[in-house]
């Protein structure tokens, strides 16, 4: 692939189209800068946090002006800074932005290509030891000898026969009969998701016979503090003091702003808080903001009396940083696949306010880069789907088992869902076969994956080791419903913790 093509495919999985001429103006800056970049990656990785953060992106189109000045900006900062290196303080914020404008299935192959070069890494295939074949290689094998073999593909239903299976690659697809002989690696497995598949293809008789389906490993995790554990086990016991010069994040998720025991716990929360010697770093309070539907004027009037009430608290309102982010059915924008919710505007936020020194209004979902972690976080009411999309599970798992809350059945299945995102690096991985750009992981993977889907019955506020090493995921309770439950953050340690206020 051409220097041009890499740098137009890494744009784009940042969210970002570029015209012709700016694109003209990076290669440029790639192919003549002094001192040498020392790859396609370690240039557009640097010079997309100089846009992100130095420049206003907020149309996310780059044409040859901003191109210019993002090229001006990284220059006076490579004068002062090695490339790639970054202040641990700075937090970054970044959207997932919904390219509707691109063809579904090429977000498909484009993605599914990255899965593979990741995977063609490994040592059991870059050695030979074991051959990944693709479907038109199996629709095309007309010899009646069998061959064992293993494909990497999406696993989906087949619409034209009643409960019958596909495999799909950017080559093809081909039917496939899940028999009671499979061994399932994964405690659940679901549809639209992208399995390493092993068995026995005849060519003649057209018959793959599958005797295992899993998932690959995770994804090289590139940004992880080395000599810091990734992933902290449930049962360890800590040092109570091994927090008191770490930085903290605050999770709220369903702030109910119209419901006056809401308000009232936030007055107790923000004042415990006012009251420490080092305040949270950031506090992220996630819709939805109402606990009905109301409109734009009664919602930002809501959001006034919020951003009132945190002015209050001098040292909150000046030294922390407030993130803001609309819930599925908070009156924001929505995207044409409903996954990505635009960030408040001026018509639902007081967007000129002085009250708070600092806050941010990013999409939902947003990823945040923080004492040298990356988050994601995502509110959306999936896990219905999730459970509506199940192909096979150890407890032959249904809808209706699952809302009767199992300690055990709910972790196996959160667990699931979590390493089916982390291995697919796509936060709707399992859920649709689209698979579009912006809702990719592979430039923002992930120390904490945060879900918050407070509507389902069997969501618990649980943090899951997924794999050594590998990010943490976990899912939330209703701040508003669930007697004011909330999460705390340690990303020194990458550690969470459930907390409660009583009021």
């Amino acid at each position: 692939m051409s220097s041009t093509n890499q740098l137009l495919k890494k744009f784009q999985m940042n969210g970002l189209n570029v015209r012709q001429d700016a694109l003209n103006i990076f290669e440029s800056e790639f192919k003549h800068g002094q001192p040498s970049y020392r790859s396609i990656d370690d240039f557009i990785t640097v010079l997309i946090d100089k846009m992100l953060t130095e420049m206003n992106c907020d149309d996310y189109i780059i044409d040859s002006e901003m191109a210019q000045k993002a090229i001006d900006i990284l220059r006076d900062s490579r004068q002062t800074q090695q490339p790639n290196e970054q202040d641990p303080n700075q937090i970054i914020v970044r959207n997932a932005v919904d390219l509707e404008q691109q063809i579904l299935g090429s977000n498909f192959e484009f993605h599914y290509q990255q899965l593979v070069k990741q995977l063609k890494k490994l040592p059991a295939f870059e050695s030979g030891q074991f051959r990944l074949m693709n479907i038109d290689d199996l629709n095309t094998y007309e010899s009646n000898i069998e061959i064992k073999c293993i494909v990497f593909a999406m696993i989906r239903y087949d619409p034209t026969r009643i409960m019958q299976f596909l495999l799909e690659d950017p080559t093809g697809k081909i039917p496939i009969h899940l028999s009671s002989q499979i061994v399932w690696r994964e405690w659940a497995t679901f549809q639209h998701g992208i399995y390493l598949i092993e068995g026995i293809y005849e060519g003649q008789r057209d018959s793959f016979q599958i005797t295992s389906i899993g998932l690959p490993p995770m994804p090289i995790q590139l940004n992880s503090i080395e000599n810091v554990p990734n992933t902290i086990d449930d049962d360890d016991d800590h040092n109570d003091n091994d927090n008191d010069d770490d930085r903290m994040l605050i999770f709220l998720t369903d702030v109910h702003l119209d419901q006056p025991t809401t308000m009232e716990a936030l007055k107790f929360l923000f004042t415990g808080y006012n009251s420490l010697q080092q305040v949270p770093e950031i506090f992220i309070l996630i819709g939805d903001f109402s606990s009905t539907p109301i409109d734009n004027f009664d919602f930002k009037d809501n959001m006034k009396n919020l951003v009132k009430l945190i002015s209050t608290f001098k040292k909150l309102s000046q030294n922390s940083k407030f993130i803001f982010v609309p819930g599925p059915n908070d009156p924001s924008s929505t995207s044409v696949d409903s996954f990505v919710k635009y960030q408040f505007t001026s018509d639902h936020f007081p967007t000129t306010t002085t009250r708070l020194k600092n806050y941010d209004l990013p999409s939902n979902p947003f990823y945040l880069r923080f004492d040298n972690r990356n988050l994601c976080i995502f509110s959306n009411r999936i896990l219905k789907k999730f459970a509506k999309n199940i192909i096979n599970s150890h407890e032959q798992v249904n809808t209706t088992k699952l809302t009767k809350n199992d300690s055990t059945i709910m972790k196996d299945f959160l667990k699931s869902i979590g390493r089916l995102i982390m291995t697919n690096a796509h936060l709707t991985a399992g859920l649709c076969r689209n698979y579009t750009n912006s809702l990719s992981l592979f430039s923002q993977m992930t120390d904490l994956f945060f879900l918050a889907d407070t509507e389902s019955p069997f969501v618990e506020c649980q943090p899951f080791k997924l794999n050594k090493p590998s990010p943490l995921f976990t899912t939330s309770l209703s701040f508003s419903k669930n007697n004011f439950q909330f999460i705390v953050y340690y990303p020194k340690v990458n550690r969470l913790e459930e907390s409660q206020i009583s009021i």
